[in-house]
């Protein structure tokens, strides 16, 4: 059958000309997103369906602010050893183990034995943001300053090495003239339970320095040692620990490879912490489970913190001088209980 050229030169042209039109509108589209979505870059495309949640939001004990200076900072002279790593009235405390808890800092490639993962793991809960650093706030979350845990960690926290400055909040571990700094960011309230806890981070990046976010409560609060740990050790960022305490007993270390450098670029860190089980997620795929009947199961402050270690080289790596300072940096965190 003959073809008609000039029909079918018609034809093309406005084929051409429909689909470029499409392709324009689609990228306007794409351009209007990321424009909305910027503070949020980095931590999943799924970030979009819950920008309109109220990140004022804040769970928990009320602020207690000035009026209780002694809540939630992690000692001082009142309330020496509080948070992660003890100290004279807490040994062994929080991320990291020691001498009283020998199973802590291994590398963690397999699951705890006797730790039977769900078939299914569950999907990741729509929480909201409740300390928005993009936005210079710090919601419920307060520096920890002036003290040390001691043990394992070899820094005195100091509220100077934690910065909320353009769009980001920056810890930071360094060296003094005679000792080392390293930065803590925790909520007031201990009224923080069940549920979604999640953070936009970058990890830090040197031998010898971790970098966390988690969930305690110990025995500074009056409560027994639980915790639910994400940890960073700077001396290889392509993978991500995971661990948990149940009254002060931790070694149930696992070791996840991320397939990219958590030192390099934002993502989503987060964990649901149920009864039953705790299931930790990055860039919200569930990537690990454990089911048992002896999780934790106590209130908790929320945290995050980098710092530097002494005598656990064997987990955290020597550390490394001329890499620091080393610098964590957090976009938000969120929350929502279940």
């Amino acid at each position: 059958m003959p073809v008609d050229n000039g029909r079918s030169l018609y034809y093309i042209v406005s084929t051409m000309k429909i689909r470029f039109l499409r392709a324009a509108a689609v990228l306007l589209a794409a351009v209007s997103i990321a424009g909305s979505t910027a503070a949020f870059a980095g931590c999943g495309d799924w970030i979009e369906d819950w920008l309109q949640n109220d990140s004022s939001q804040t769970p928990g004990e009320d602020n207690p602010g000035e009026d209780n200076p002694g809540e939630g900072t992690g000692g001082g002279e009142d309330n020496p050893g509080e948070g992660t790593g003890g100290g004279e009235d807490n040994p062994g405390e929080d991320t990291g183990g020691g001498e009283d808890n020998p199973g802590e800092g291994t590398d963690g490639d397999e699951e705890d034995p006797g730790e039977e993962p769900p078939e299914e793991m569950p999907s990741m809960p729509d929480a909201p943001v409740i300390a928005d650093f993009t936005a210079g706030q710090s919601g419920d979350f307060h520096a920890s300053h002036g003290w040390t845990n001691g043990g394992m960690f070899n820094c005195v926290w100091s509220g100077t090495s934690a910065v909320l400055a353009d769009g980001l909040l920056s810890l930071t571990v360094s060296k003094g003239d005679d000792k080392y700094y390293g930065a803590e960011y925790r909520t007031y309230g201990r009224g923080y339970t069940f549920g979604y806890y999640g953070a936009c981070m970058k990890a830090a990046k040197c031998s010898g320095v971790v970098s966390s976010l988690f969930t305690y409560t110990g025995p500074s609060d009056g409560t027994r040692w639980d915790e639910i740990d994400i940890e960073f050790l700077g001396k290889d960022t392509t993978k991500v620990q995971f661990n948990y305490y149940v009254d002060g007993v931790g070694g149930h270390e696992y070791l996840y490879d991320l397939g990219f450098d958590a030192s390099e670029e934002f993502h989503e860190y987060g964990f649901l912490w149920q009864r039953d089980r705790i299931t930790w997620y990055v860039d919200g795929e569930a990537v690990y489970t454990v089911q048992s009947d002896n999780l934790p199961v106590t209130d908790s402050r929320i945290m995050m913190n980098a710092w530097n270690s002494i005598g656990v080289d064997h987990w955290t790596g020597p550390l490394d001088e001329s890499s620091l300072p080393a610098t964590a940096q957090y976009k938000w965190v969120r929350y929502m209980a279940v």
